[in-house]
């Protein structure tokens, strides 16, 4: 089967337990009470269609899923950063010829990691617990209904656990971005270590296309790049295609030519400024209290007024004729410093989420 699809009975401990545990929820409307006229709120239905039904009361309403396949499907935003455990909670009743499933894609690519049959049946309360993988990135839950029959839900929820038992799901085919442990985790084969900014303490080697510029093709260098949510990663690009304070690991991905502890820079150690200017960081509380966490470039004199024509800058105060011209705002995330546009693009980090700050202008020279 394709990765590991299904996921093994060892994974899971099954038994019939007399109540509900207390637990931070996964999924929205676990009792199927919110119905937007005959359709549920908060899950997708196809194929097949549902009705709201009594269930082992008759005041206690729950979904019957009418047809040979009916499908309902959610999404979560939980992270492995929140939960390596699940809990799975339900009660149900279905007619023998029928089979219910619960799947949970951790990829979000149509293809479940994990599928397990629902052994509820004349309403008894079942519980058992799912280790997820070492890395995700939200979840997709889909419950599965084949054959022909009645088959009436009552609860089923999900909450965060951590008395998991046994090996994680294994996951492979992991995304540019994902959290990897070896290249047989990666859809690219790779699994690399991007250099760390000092707040980026959660980075780790994460899944990339390159590893060095040899990997690349000509013309192109191997350098940092970031997708949406997941974390930093290598990849190949044009040569000098990151400005001034923006992400880097090699010059040659630098319009400026100089990488400095990981964001492209217009000095460093080693690489002193002409005219007897100091190389520095600007200080963050320049710019105001929330500035703390985010790490800016090295520059000559920063905030001076010494810049001559033509020298990179980002803000106007760099230069000497007060005018810092570049082709837009450059914003960057606190905590990693990627580049963005507001702060959802910006991920969490130790259950922090970065802002998205001006730093300046992106590609700006003196005027």
């Amino acid at each position: 089967m394709r990765r590991s699809t299904l996921a093994l009975l060892s994974l899971i401990s099954l038994t019939l337990l007399p109540g509900w545990e207390c637990g931070e929820p996964i999924l929205d409307d676990p009792g199927f009470d919110l119905w937007c006229g005959d359709k549920l709120c908060s899950w997708e239905v196809g194929p097949g269609t549902v009705r709201r039904v009594p269930t082992w009361h008759r005041s206690d309403y729950g979904v019957e899923l009418v047809g040979d396949l009916v499908v309902l499907k959610q999404d979560s935003s939980v992270t492995s950063s929140s939960s390596t455990c699940f809990l799975v909670e339900l009660q149900a009743d279905h007619d023998d010829g029928v089979r219910l499933t619960l799947e949970m894609d951790f990829l979000l690519d149509g293809h479940a990691e994990y599928s397990h049959d629902l052994a509820s049946d004349d309403w008894q309360d079942v519980q058992y617990r799912v280790a997820t993988p070492k890395w995700y990135e939200g979840v997709r839950f889909t419950i599965r209904k084949t054959g022909s029959g009645v088959a009436v839900l009552s609860t089923i929820r999900v909450i965060k656990s951590s008395d998991c038992a046994g090996p994680p799901l294994e996951m492979v085919d992991r995304p540019l971005g994902a959290l990897c442990e070896g290249g047989v985790d990666c859809k690219s084969g790779r699994c690399e270590k991007v250099y760390q900014l000092p707040m980026t303490m959660g980075q780790g080697q994460t899944c990339s296309g390159c590893a060095a510029d040899a990997d690349c093709p000509a013309g192109q260098v191997c350098g940092v790049e970031a997708g949406s949510g997941l974390k930093l990663y290598l990849a190949c690009g044009a040569t000098a295609r990151h400005a001034l304070g923006e992400r880097c690991r090699g010059d040659s991905e630098c319009a400026t030519g100089i990488c400095c502890e990981g964001l492209c820079s217009a000095c460093c150690t080693g690489r002193a400024c002409t005219n007897g200017q100091t190389c520095k960081e600007r200080p963050w509380n320049s710019l105001g209290p929330s500035y703390q966490a985010t790490v800016f470039p090295w520059q000559c004199a920063p905030g001076a007024k010494l810049g001559e024509p033509g020298e990179p800058c980002l803000f106007d105060d760099d230069c000497d004729s007060g005018s810092c011209k570049g082709s837009g705002p450059l914003k960057v995330c606190t905590l990693d410093g990627r580049t963005c546009t507001q702060d959802s693009d910006c991920p969490y980090y130790l259950w922090t989420q970065g802002s998205c700050l001006p730093l300046g202008q992106r590609g700006g020279r003196c005027d």
